[in-house]
């Protein structure tokens, strides 16, 4: 398994995408463990999107059984998506840096967007080097600074529902 997850691993650069970071598949293998005469694995595949995770880990069944246990589509909203302007106006009304990234994450909005929906993954505080760590926070302050940040933003969207833009300006 060893032998084939290096090959798997080394395969998930073959097709990249410059609007997402990192701009490649990653995949991480977080738990291995001997459970009686076998040994288990336990790993994280987090594709781009237009990559199938199904079809990416098809190799590494020839060295295992391959049991998937949650499959969240990869997020791609349009840049040009009414709701990411309208996020981007928000935060520019409130003082904020008008700020779009990508990062490879595993949430819901992934699959409203594979629905068809616009779906945006928007929080309080930094997310890098923070979430899933001992001592995790977010501080009143970030709270305070999203819950304006969240009213800018309804205001632009009830603003989209009533004339069809993105903003009221």
């Amino acid at each position: 398994f060893a032998t084939a997850w290096r090959h798997f691993e080394a395969s998930l650069g073959a097709r990249r995408d410059p609007d997402f970071d990192p701009d490649r598949t990653v995949a991480s293998l977080g738990r291995a463990w001997l459970d009686g005469d076998r040994a288990r694995f336990r790993f994280d595949v987090r594709p781009i999107p237009g990559e199938d995770p199904e079809l990416l880990v098809q190799p590494l069944r020839a060295a295992a059984t391959i049991t998937s246990v949650r499959a969240n589509p990869p997020l791609s909203t349009s840049r040009d998506a009414k709701l990411v302007c309208a996020a981007l106006d928000a935060q520019r009304s409130v003082g904020l840096e008008a700020r779009l990234a990508t990062k490879a994450t595993c949430t819901e909005a992934g699959l409203l967007s594979h629905a068809g929906l616009e779906a945006i993954v928007l929080g309080p505080g930094p997310s890098v080097g923070n979430v899933h760590k001992p001592n995790e926070h977010t501080s009143v302050a970030q709270l305070h600074r999203a819950v304006e940040l969240y009213r800018a933003l309804l205001v632009r969207l009830a603003c989209l529902v009533c004339s069809g833009r993105p903003t009221c300006s």
